[in-house]
């Protein structure tokens, strides 16, 4: 395996994707793209804020998160529909494998279309117990 995509809102749900992505990429060697996709209907300038803040955040999780110390990991923030940023992200870095967290018994609608989309494999995290 080559690459993991892990895509987060930064959600509870979604910081046990982004640990269970670290531990995954770290046990088969791959890199890891954390990503965070930014509304764009907004102002510009409120998104280029959003993206910059995100980022910045990102950046934090990659430094703190004990999952991820050790791990090939690189940061990436989109502006859009969350979907088409994860399919771009996706196919940009060659992603073998996507990991997201998930809506209680199911998917959630993003993950869902990601899903039907690509031809990929995609890890729902679930959340705690």
């Amino acid at each position: 395996m080559r690459g993991i995509l892990c895509a987060t809102d930064f959600s509870t749900r979604s910081q046990r994707a982004l640990r269970r992505a670290g531990l995954l990429a770290r046990q088969v060697d791959a890199e890891l793209t954390l990503l965070h996709v930014v509304d764009d209907d907004h102002p510009p300038r409120l998104t280029e804020l959003e993206r910059r803040e995100a980022s910045r955040f990102l950046d934090e999780q990659r430094h703190s998160i004990a999952e991820l110390r050790g791990v090939r990991c690189r940061s990436a923030v989109a502006a859009g529909e969350a979907f088409d940023g994860i399919l771009h992200e996706a196919e940009a870095v060659a992603a073998d494998l996507i990991v997201m967290g998930s809506h209680r018994k199911r998917l959630g609608s993003v993950a869902e279309r990601v899903l039907r989309a690509l031809e990929l494999d995609i890890l729902a995290v679930p959340p705690a117990p």
